[in-house]
């Protein structure tokens, strides 16, 4: 009877460990999948900036530029660098 009782326990404790692991595995693909979107919106985020910095020489170079088409280029800035302050730099390796 002990041994039954035993087993039986071990069973269950084998079928918590499964469900266990199983979460875990959920969770990891989950949070890889979180990470690749992550590295998108960074890639994208630097593509944005790139053009903010084209548009923005463009109207440096530009000879007369109206007050309005200014007021929109630092807009534009402005909110490409509340995007970029969203997206931590990745940390420099410490040699």
């Amino acid at each position: 009877m002990f041994q039954f009782l035993v087993l039986r326990r071990l069973r269950r404790i084998q079928k918590f460990l499964e469900e266990v692991m199983a979460t875990q595995a959920e969770l990891t693909k989950q949070v890889k999948a979180i990470g690749d979107k992550l590295t998108k919106i960074g890639e994208e985020s630097k593509t944005l900036l790139s053009k903010v910095d084209e548009l923005k020489q463009a109207v440096a170079d530009a000879e007369k530029v109206t007050p309005e088409l200014q007021s929109a280029v630092d807009a534009v800035a402005e909110q490409a660098k509340v995007v970029d302050d969203l997206v931590p730099d990745p940390a420099t390796p410490t040699p």
